[in-house]
């Protein structure tokens, strides 16, 4: 399960990014989080997984309640997959790029090794174990960087604007892929069409705050979503 509750996130500066909001999702959940360009989408996540500070409420993971002394349990709990997939991948191999989060977390090498070609085979990526990020096109990128999340076997997982960059082919590819993924799914995105074909629920963010939490019907609330700045 995934529960925020009463989050509010500020920046250095003092402006607050993220003000009160609050949601759970359980098991096998799948919810969209959109909103305008500024709205606290990212923020939001990288609050979740302890990356910014949050200035009050909670966040509780699989199980870990977010502290300062449970990042990196909370860490292994959930994944979180960057907008650009060059963010993610930094090693020589796909192969490498995906053994680094089991070795971060000490697994063994023969571990390792296992989750890897796990992670490989349930994406249907085997044949780009061997190929360096830099000659992929952007879909096998994002397929490689969705791998080495899943590698670590998070509960949950966190996508910022997964369809970025994609052309029709890997958007549907990707669409695949996400209808099989067991684990609890948070995707921030403007891309609706893609919220349509793999959401059941959707968060409505305005100004950092959480300004509807609705089934499918939200997307045909044209007053909200123009509202939200969509």
């Amino acid at each position: 399960m995934l529960m925020v509750k009463d989050l509010t996130v500020a920046y250095p500066d003092g402006k607050v990014a993220v003000e009160g909001v609050g949601f759970t999702l359980r098991p096998g959940e799948t919810a969209a989080l959109i909103g305008a360009n500024g709205a606290g989408k990212t923020t939001l996540f990288l609050a979740i997984v302890g990356v910014l500070p949050k200035k009050s409420g909670s966040v509780f993971a699989g199980g870990v309640l977010l502290r300062k002394n449970t990042l990196r349990a909370l860490r292994a709990k959930v994944g979180l997959v960057f907008q650009n997939p060059d963010d993610q991948l930094f090693s020589t191999s796909v192969y490498e790029d995906i053994a680094f989060g089991p070795r971060r977390f000490g697994y063994s090498a023969e571990e390792t090794d296992a989750r890897v070609e796990e992670a490989l085979g349930q994406l249907g990526i085997g044949h780009l174990r061997d190929r360096s990020p830099l000659k992929l096109s952007d879909g096998e990128k994002r397929l490689c960087a969705i791998a080495a999340v899943l590698a670590h076997k998070p509960e949950i997982l966190l996508f910022d604007e997964p369809t970025a960059f994609l052309d029709p082919r890997a958007r549907r590819s990707l669409t695949g892929v996400f209808a099989s993924l067991p684990q609890i799914k948070l995707i921030a995105t403007h891309d609706l069409a893609f919220v349509e074909a793999t959401c059941s629920r959707v968060l409505l963010l305005q100004e950092g705050k959480l300004v509807a939490d609705r089934g499918m019907d939200l997307l045909g609330d044209t007053a909200a979503l123009e509202a939200a700045g969509l």
